[in-house]
């Protein structure tokens, strides 16, 4: 205990008094012990309120702090790596839905993981360099699961890595968003959904695939594959 936890003020002359003591040295007036426990009981009440703005800031720092370690936190990839071979069907098969879209005919093509893995990789590796310093995106993959595609992307930004994830469901006739998250941090309902608006223009520089897309007539996945349709007449 400290030297103050033994003093009491007079009320008469303001000077403070160790304890034990009836009457105050210095004016002879007797203390008021009852008067200065209510002080005493005032001050910590007074307190309360700020321990308890303390306790939450100390609550939403620790909260903020996970959410930044599940932000940074890689997600683990599982997809099927593909080859310079599979790179070159997946064009070919993609030549295909095209020409079938100029002559505005069905047409059916069933492209695999590695195939779709090994085109990906391929226009990574065609990228022009950039500085450390600009975020950019490292790598891509895609992973098809039942009737689930899995989208991977990987952007780094100096020494960070941001790992986002977006799974898709077939309807048959089109993709719908069902999850997102970034790293290991999930992003339910609405914020799921701009969050992968946000990276739908990476979509979009695949102006081939972006066209077919924008002519889908039915979609199909299988574990490994995904069977794309389309029928220009159709629609």
């Amino acid at each position: 205990m400290s030297k103050d936890d033994l003093m009491i003020r007079c009320q008469q002359c303001g000077a403070s008094n160790r304890l034990p003591t009836i009457h105050c040295k210095h004016c002879g007036a007797r203390l008021d012990y009852e008067k200065a426990e209510k002080s005493i009981l005032k001050g910590k009440s007074a307190s309360t309120p700020a321990g308890l703005r303390n306790t939450l800031r100390g609550f939403l720092i620790l909260a903020l702090v996970a959410v930044g370690l599940l932000l940074i936190w890689p997600q683990p990839w599982e997809v099927t790596t593909g080859t310079e071979l599979d790179a070159r069907r997946y064009r070919m098969k993609v030549e295909i839905l095209l020409a079938a879209l100029e002559r505005e005919a069905p047409e059916v093509q069933t492209i695999t993981e590695a195939e779709l893995n090994g085109y990906l990789q391929e226009q990574l590796r065609s990228q022009a360099p950039t500085g450390r310093s600009k975020a950019h995106v490292e790598n891509l993959g895609v992973a098809v699961k039942g009737n689930r595609l899995v989208a991977y992307q990987t952007i780094a930004w100096g020494p960070l890595t941001l790992t986002s994830a977006f799974t898709f469901k077939s309807t048959g006739e089109t993709l719908q968003l069902i999850a997102a998250q970034t790293g290991h941090l999930p992003l339910p309902g609405i914020l799921g959904q701009f969050y992968a608006n946000g990276r739908s223009s990476l979509v979009r520089q695949f102006q081939k695939e972006h066209l077919i897309l924008q002519h889908l007539n039915g979609i199909l996945l299988e574990d490994g594959s995904l069977e794309v349709l389309v029928n220009p007449k159709a629609r």
